[in-house]
């Protein structure tokens, strides 16, 4: 279903056409996951999981956030204003974001 969405089908054997900047929303999106799937630090294997400790979700979902906020900025030269459009957020809310996720201009 989620697959489905991202392609435009409604499911119901109806394809829709997105509007203006979700294709390149969704762009940004599929080629963030390509490469948070090949980046070493945020893969896991499930042998590497301690069942006594287990995994820090709250830092996996932040490390990801980051790295989808960097993507973002890199993607627009730098500019918050069009990364937050970009990934569909508030200007505020992502200067909040890259504050307490300590991101950095590259």
């Amino acid at each position: 279903m989620a697959t489905a969405a991202m392609n435009g089908n409604t499911g119901n054997g109806k394809a829709r056409k997105a509007k203006p900047g979700y294709a390149s929303r969704i762009d940004l999106i599929r080629s963030t996951i390509r490469s948070l799937l090949n980046e070493p630090d945020l893969r896991t294997d499930t042998t590497e999981i301690d069942p006594s400790d287990g995994l820090n979700f709250y830092e996996r979902v932040a490390r990801y956030e980051a790295h989808l906020i960097e993507s973002a900025l890199e993607r627009t030269g730098g500019r918050q204003n069009q990364a937050a459009r970009l990934l569909g957020l508030r200007n505020s809310t992502l200067s909040w974001k890259i504050k307490r996720l300590a991101i950095r201009a590259k």
